[in-house]
């Protein structure tokens, strides 16, 4: 029992201190975008107008542009515009006379001298941009008051980056300037309106919730004759790859071009004479034996092929013959002489090394030789 009780202390002692000294703590932590959010910056946008009653359909691709919506619909370019060509830009632009309603932003240009330089196809006709607004810092951020058309009711929206509009080469019917700054104009052109925003950062995930950002985006997407829905364009301004290195890599695409052409016209040519496919001829074994043969006989050498076919005929003898031992040379020749019925004193000149021999000696020797392995 004393043992319990002691564990039972130090546990309660243990207990008690992590209590005094840890407290469990909840903490947010920001994890930005998740799921669709994270490539939809429209997507909070859209289901706000979604919950407000407006149809919304999402443009996914440029080639939906070719077959516009009714109208009544609205249409808002949430990009720069950089990949639309010429030919679906006037494709909006007729859609937009004949009735619609296009919202769009102004192309940025920080340099009022390169104006034109790039010609937007949109807004050619108006000479808009957009600028950096120098009468305040560019950390400050400070919402515009807006007067609605409509109700007359005050809101606030948040341009972002204090971007204002520069002046048009046409009137507006409706535009919202603050501080000499112009953050929004609207035109009638033919029988539809075309609005342009110096910016629709207030309309993306992070910023549609500040302010009346949401409220501004359902007055703009309702307009009288425009407010039987809305499509979304959110593609990316990013160009295709191939047109970027054109504008800016491109003497590094005219060398890569002029290598490819380069190795094209040398690849036909081959280096040196084609390779044999049929194998080469090899001589035989026996070729090889006779050649070096000749060669040991025409440098002196006939000593060294007695003694090459001596060596052969002993170790044949004692594997054929255990009692054959060569360093017993006078009973291993008794034996030989036994076993082959050859002459004692021919295999004794058989046997016998010399350092140097005429060609009827090698013969003969080698004759003598070759009976005696064959009778073994």
């Amino acid at each position: 029992m004393t043992l319990y009780a002691l564990v039972f202390l130090v546990l309660s002692l243990l207990g008690y201190w992590f209590y005094s000294n840890f407290t469990w703590v909840v903490k947010e932590v920001d994890v930005g975008f998740q799921g669709r959010a994270k490539t939809n910056q429209l997507l909070a946008g859209e289901m706000f107008l979604r919950k407000m009653g407006v149809p919304v359909h999402q443009v996914n691709s440029l080639s939906e542009l070719r077959h516009l919506p009714s109208k009544q619909t609205t249409i808002l370019i949430a990009t720069q515009r950089k990949t639309l060509n010429k030919e679906l830009s006037q494709n909006l632009l007729n859609w937009v006379q004949a009735g619609g309603h296009l919202i769009v932003e102004a192309q940025y240009q920080a340099d009022k001298t390169k104006q034109g330089s790039e010609k937007d196809a949109l807004l050619a006709n108006y000479s808009l941009y957009t600028k950096q607004n120098t009468t305040k810092k560019k950390s400050e951020k400070s919402p515009v008051t807006v007067f609605l058309e409509r109700s007359l009711s005050k809101i606030s929206v948040d341009f972002i980056d204090n971007r204002s509009l520069s002046n048009a080469t046409y009137d507006s019917s409706w535009s919202i300037v603050q501080d000499k700054s112009q953050y929004l104009m609207q035109f009638h052109l033919g029988t539809g309106l075309l609005t342009v925003l110096s910016s629709t950062k207030m309309f993306r995930n992070g910023s549609i919730a500040m302010y009346d950002n949401a409220q501004f985006l359902h007055y703009l997407v309702q307009f009288p004759n425009h407010n039987q829905g809305v499509w979304l364009l959110r593609i990316d301004d990013m160009p295709a790859l191939w047109l970027w290195l054109w504008h800016f890599a491109f003497y590094a695409l005219l060398s890569l071009i002029l290598l490819l052409i380069l190795f094209l016209w040398r690849a036909p040519f081959r280096f040196g004479p084609l390779l044999n496919d049929q194998p080469q001829a090899r001589r035989s074994l026996l070729e090889h034996i006779q050649a070096n043969g000749y060669y040991r006989w025409h440098n002196k050498q006939s000593a060294y092929l007695l003694a090459q076919v001596q060596q052969r005929v002993w170790r044949k003898a004692e594997k054929m013959h255990p009692a054959i031992n060569r360093d017993n040379y006078s009973q291993a020749c008794d034996l030989l002489v036994n076993i082959s019925g050859i002459n004692r004193s021919a295999i004794d000149d058989a046997l016998q090394e010399l350092e140097t021999l005429a060609e009827y000696e090698l013969l003969q020797k080698v004759n003598v030789l070759k009976l005696l392995e064959q009778s073994l």
